[in-house]
């Protein structure tokens, strides 16, 4: 392997007949899109060993083929918030939605099937509260997170 050494960094490049090293056969590629570059850094796209879509900086250079090394990922930055934090600790009641549908004529079934739409934007309204709660905690971590 060829290498040159500018400014501190390791620029190796593999030459034409050398295989490449156990160590980058080992590292599994993963499927990723990328959605933003900016410099040396691009925001990508990915489903993790959960089968959850998440996102993460990575270099510009780790990124060939909309395929990035594992180890790479997994050494990342992550982006985007931990909605999960903020979800847990709100709740709605079933007696909530339930009184919503009740004050909006919604009183068996039939009524339902008749206006599908106005008994989904009733429910809609009344778990709004959630949202609204998932987001003033959202703002509170994030000024306390800023210096």
């Amino acid at each position: 392997m060829k290498k040159s050494y500018q400014s501190g960094t390791d620029q190796s490049t593999p030459t034409p007949s050398e295989p490449p090293s156990d160590a980058a056969q080992d590292d599994k590629l993963i499927e990723v899109s990328i959605i933003a570059s900016k410099g040396l850094s691009s925001l990508i796209q990915f489903v993790d060993g959960d089968k959850q879509t998440r996102r993460a900086f990575v270099p510009v250079k780790s990124v060939v083929d909309n395929k990035c090394p594992e180890k790479t990922i997994a050494a990342s930055v992550p982006y985007g918030m931990e909605w999960e934090k903020f979800i847990q600790p709100v709740t709605i009641s079933p007696q909530t939605i339930a009184d919503a549908l009740r004050s909006g004529g919604f009183w068996d079934f039939h009524d339902i099937e008749d206006d599908p739409g106005r008994a989904q934007s009733i429910i809609d309204r009344a778990v709004s509260v959630i949202a609204a709660s998932i987001c003033r905690l959202a703002r509170q971590a994030d000024r306390e997170a800023k210096p």
